[in-house]
C-alpha cells in the first residue's frame, strides 16, 4: 500500500483544504439561501424551520453526492487513461453510460405504469430510476466481462475501446428511436434533462451505495498505483517488471464500468470530469499514480460540486443541467491541453 506517498505531498493537503472550503461554500449556495448558523443547527439534529428541512433533505445530499460522484468519475478517468495509454480516455469510453441512459429512458416512459403494479412498496419511485439505469449499465458490462475472459484477443485494450465506441453509437441510435416513437413533450424534457446530468433528485439514501463504491474504488486504485505507473509505460514493460497485466485489466475495466454506472444511474451522464481532471492534476502533482489518484479524486469532487452550485444559482430560480456547466468549463481546458500536447510533440 502506498499511503505514505500521499501524506508526504503538501499539494494533497492544499487540495483537501480546498475541498473542505468547497463543501462549506456550496452548502450555503443556492436559490434558497441558508446561513451557516442554520447549517450548524441542522447538523446537530434540529429540523424545525424550513431552511433546516431544505438543508437536510435537499442541499446536504446534493452537495455531498456531487463531491463523491466527481471523485468517482475522476479516478475512473485516471485508471482508464493509464490502462489504455490514451490521454482522451474517460469513463464514457466503455459504453456503460449509454446503457444507463437507455435504462433511464425506460423509467421516464413507463415508470407510471410500474408504480401502479406495486402500490404497496413505499417510495419505489425513488429507486426505480437508478435501478433501471443500473440494469442498463450492467447489460453493457456483461459483454465487456465476456471479452476479458477470451484470452489474449479479448484482453486487447484496442478491442475494448472499439467495442465501447460501437456500444455508444448503438445506444445513441436506440435512444433516438425510442424518443421518436414516444413524442410526449414532458417525457422528452425529462429525458433530455437527465442525459445532460442533474443532481436535483439526489436523496440522502443514495449516499450509502455511493460511499461504498467510492471507498472500494479508492482502495483498489491506490493499491494498484505502482502497477498503473508501469502499464502506462507499456504492457511489455509492465509484464517484465512483474505486473499481472491481465488481472490489472480485469480490475480497471470492471471497477471503472461499475463506478461509472453507479454515478450515471443516480445523476445522469456528466462529461469532462474524468477527462479533464486527470490532465490538470498531472500538471499539479505529477504522473505518479500514488499521488495522482487521491489528488484527482479531490479535484473531481471540487469541480463537480462547484459546477452544480453554479447550475442552481446562475439563472435562479431556474436550474441548468450540471452537464452544461462541466462542458463549458471542460471544453476550453481540454483544448488548451491538446494545443500544449501538440506543441510538445512538434518540439520533440
Amino acid at each position: 500500500m502506498t499511503l505514505p506517498n500521499i501524506f508526504a505531498n503538501w499539494k494533497f493537503y492544499a487540495l483537501l483544504v480546498l475541498a473542505l472550503l468547497t463543501l462549506a461554500v456550496n452548502f450555503r449556495m443556492g436559490a434558497f439561501a441558508i446561513d451557516y448558523a442554520t447549517i450548524l443547527q441542522s447538523l446537530m439534529g434540529s429540523v424545525e424551520i424550513i431552511q433546516e428541512k431544505v438543508f437536510i433533505n435537499i442541499r446536504f445530499p446534493r452537495v455531498v453526492f456531487g463531491v463523491g460522484a466527481g471523485a468517482l468519475l475522476a479516478v475512473c478517468g485516471v485508471m482508464l487513461q493509464a490502462l489504455f495509454r490514451n490521454p482522451l480516455a474517460d469513463p464514457g469510453i466503455l459504453g456503460v453510460s449509454s446503457g444507463c441512459s437507455l435504462g433511464a429512458i425506460v423509467y421516464f416512459l413507463w415508470a407510471s405504469k410500474v408504480t401502479v403494479f406495486f402500490p404497496n412498496i413505499a417510495n419505489i419511485e425513488l429507486f426505480l430510476l437508478p435501478i433501471l439505469a443500473m440494469i442498463g449499465g450492467m447489460v453493457v458490462l456483461i459483454p465487456l466481462v465476456w471479452m476479458l475472459m477470451q484470452g489474449n484477443l479479448g484482453a486487447q485494450t484496442t478491442t475494448i475501446i472499439l467495442m465501447g465506441v460501437a456500444i455508444n453509437a448503438a445506444g445513441g441510435a436506440l435512444m433516438g428511436l425510442i424518443i421518436s416513437i414516444f413524442p410526449n413533450d414532458s417525457e422528452l424534457r425529462s429525458i433530455t434533462f437527465w442525459t445532460m446530468g442533474s443532481l436535483a433528485g439526489v436523496q440522502n439514501i443514495y449516499l450509502v451505495p455511493l460511499a461504498l463504491v467510492l471507498i472500494l474504488s479508492f482502495v483498489f486504485a491506490q493499491y494498484y498505483a505502482k502497477d498503473l505507473n508501469l502499464i502506462s509505460l507499456g504492457e511489455n514493460e509492465a509484464t517484465v517488471s512483474g505486473t499481472n497485466v491481465k488481472k490489472l485489466k480485469w480490475i480497471v475495466v470492471i471497477l471503472s464500468a461499475f463506478a461509472t454506472a453507479i454515478t450515471v444511474c443516480f445523476v445522469g451522464f456528466i462529461g469532462f470530469i474524468g477527462l479533464v481532471v486527470p490532465h490538470a492534476m498531472r500538471l499539479w502533482v505529477g504522473s505518479d499514480h500514488r499521488t495522482l489518484i487521491p489528488a484527482s479524486m479531490l479535484a473531481g469532487g471540487i469541480l463537480l460540486s462547484s459546477a452544480d452550485s453554479l447550475s442552481r444559482t446562475v439563472l435562479a430560480p431556474m436550474e441548468l443541467p450540471v452537464g452544461i456547466i462541466t462542458a463549458m468549463i471542460g471544453t476550453p481546458i481540454l483544448i488548451h491541453f491538446l494545443i500544449k500536447m501538440n506543441k510538445g510533440m512538434r518540439l520533440g
